[in-house]
């Protein structure tokens, strides 16, 4: 319930904590809660913290369950996922593909969960910048659901979004701005215009205005993406400061430098709260923020 999260994640850890007592933590009922628990927290924004319990039910799932179990597998790409929003690319990198590897050996390559297991590996390719495999493994992925007629399905619209931001990134930006408005419309259709999805897509689709040198056209819609992850995370959330950040780098170039440097500040103060003072982010947000005072107008 929003407003009751804080009280949600005392109650969750309290039963864990309970729960570990009575039945001891490595028990399928503790590890349920425990995941829930991470899930919550993940939500808030800890994402430290996220990884801290993933890890444990990762790892305590493996003895209980197995490795090639699918709740273990299932609990890799939760750590996987987080690894990702802690900017630790390539540890996620390699855990989806190995999650993929075992899932592929016991289910074999058309299997949903297989399928599924493809796109987190193929997105995270290229969140770790390394577009070049990501592009042909999102096409064949692609390819795949549509020889099963299910390219606008969950897994195909994701695929096809990150494959519009694979294309931005190797410079095909008339190729990509084709692929994120088909892929938005149909995200937009099934599951309205805020869905974190959609907003994704909207803000790549910002990226690819931004390299058009379209800048007040990018602007525009990372303010509307912004106000929306503002409303749905909050103000100090990692998500809303990330969309923040991405704003001012379309308002330096759109000549709103002062504006430009409001935003800096205030992703410089999150990212320290929430990364540390020495984490990249941080220190590119100073960088930028430094010549933002040096260089303040044209």
């Amino acid at each position: 319930m929003e407003g009751r999260r804080e009280e949600a994640r005392e109650r969750f850890t309290d039963l864990v904590r309970l729960q570990s007592q009575v039945l001891g933590y490595v028990h399928e009922d503790t590890l349920t809660t425990a995941a829930d628990l991470a899930d919550l927290v993940r939500d808030m924004g800890d994402f430290a913290k996220a990884e801290e319990i993933w890890r444990s039910v990762w790892t305590s799932r493996g003895e209980l369950l197995g490795p090639d179990h699918p709740q273990t597998l299932d609990a890799a790409n939760d750590l996987a996922r987080v690894l990702a929003y802690l900017r630790r690319e390539a540890e996620s990198v390699a855990l989806h593909r190995d999650v993929l590897e075992r899932r592929t050996r016991l289910l074999g390559p058309d299997d949903p969960a297989v399928l599924a297991d493809s796109g987190r590996h193929a997105a995270a390719l290229g969140r770790a910048g390394r577009w070049d495999e990501a592009e042909p493994a999102l096409r064949e992925l692609i390819a795949r659901l549509e020889r099963r007629n299910e390219q606008d399905e969950s897994v195909g619209l994701s695929a096809r979004a990150n494959l519009s931001a694979a294309l931005c990134r190797l410079g095909r930006l008339d190729e990509a701005e084709v692929v994120m408005h088909d892929v938005l419309a149909a995200q937009q259709r099934a599951k309205g215009t805020d869905h974190p999805e959609a907003l994704i897509t909207r803000n790549n689709l910002a990226a690819v205005l931004h390299a058009q040198q379209r800048y007040a056209e990018a602007a525009a819609m990372l303010r509307e993406v912004l106000a929306a992850v503002s409303r749905k995370h909050g103000d100090g959330h990692p998500e809303t400061v990330h969309s923040r950040d991405n704003l001012a780098n379309v308002l330096i170039d759109n000549d709103e430098r002062a504006e430009a440097a409001q935003l800096l500040v205030r992703c410089r103060d999150d990212y320290t709260r929430v990364f540390g003072p020495h984490h990249p982010l941080t220190r590119k947000a100073i960088k930028r923020l430094d010549w933002l005072r040096e260089n303040p107008a044209f």
